[in-house]
């Protein structure tokens, strides 16, 4: 899980940096309409779209409660895989804390599950 964790951080550093360094080069309304025209520039954003709609399920089945989840979603439409990265990060913690790769795939649902079969 620390090794999750610690990629995410690495990762997340080095994709906000990368956004940093092409915004000093370049506009991004100009860039986008060009990125639309090439074939490849089309692939990359269904790519980058699909991600993002698994990480927002994924992120959906974690969390509890709709502002949450509205608040990730809103993160993901704004800053992309740099809020993939922070989520992750978040999971990795929870699921190191409770020292269960359950918890990080599921959230508080594995924690609720875990504690009504200790229950009964």
């Amino acid at each position: 899980m620390r090794f999750v964790q610690g990629t995410a951080v690495g990762a997340g550093t080095a994709l906000a940096g990368l956004i940093v360094w092409a915004a000093t080069r370049a506009a991004i309304s100009e860039d986008a309409a060009t990125m639309t025209d090439l074939p490849w520039g089309v692939v990359a954003l269904a790519d980058l779209y699909l991600g993002l709609l698994f990480v927002g399920i994924w992120i959906g089945f974690r969390e509890r409660g709709t502002v949450p989840i509205l608040l990730w979603l809103a993160a993901l439409v704004i800053l992309g895989n740099v809020a993939t990265a922070a989520y992750v990060v978040r999971a990795a913690r929870a699921g190191l804390a409770h020292r269960s790769v359950e918890v990080f795939f599921l959230g508080q649902s594995a924690i609720s599950n875990s504690e009504q079969l200790r229950t009964t």
